[in-house]
């Protein structure tokens, strides 16, 4: 752990200079092609919220992004994060493929996954 706080603050000048009209967030910025990732716009907002929790720090302006993001609020409406025990078993790299496919193939076998997930 540190206290240094520049990088959190420079990623959070990143991701607020990033921000579209659609409230998402380009995934690479500044970048000549425009990519979005749009969970990414949801780690904007997260990290916000960390970020003004545990520091104290006033030195980063978040007002504009805070503003934008309520506008855009307002636009697409209000969302939650739904919680759970259960594991998440998600892939990073092509080794993971055949552990995330018995995983969910189990999780088909105990019911506790629909087959057909798409159709609940």
């Amino acid at each position: 752990a540190t206290d240094d706080l520049d990088l959190p603050r420079q990623a959070i000048r990143l991701f607020a200079g990033s921000l579209m009209s659609t409230g998402l967030t380009q995934s690479r910025f500044p970048s000549r092609d425009e990519q979005v990732i749009p969970a990414f716009a949801l780690w904007f907002v997260t990290m916000l919220e960390d970020y003004l929790n545990e520091t104290s720090d006033a030195v980063v302006n978040l007002a504009n992004a805070l503003e934008d993001y309520a506008q855009i609020q307002e636009k697409i409406g209000t969302f939650r994060v739904l919680t759970t025990d259960s594991v998440w078993h998600g892939m990073t790299y092509a080794a993971d493929l055949d552990e995330v496919r018995a995983a969910i193939a189990a999780m088909h076998r105990d019911g506790s996954y629909p087959a057909r997930f798409w159709e609940r």
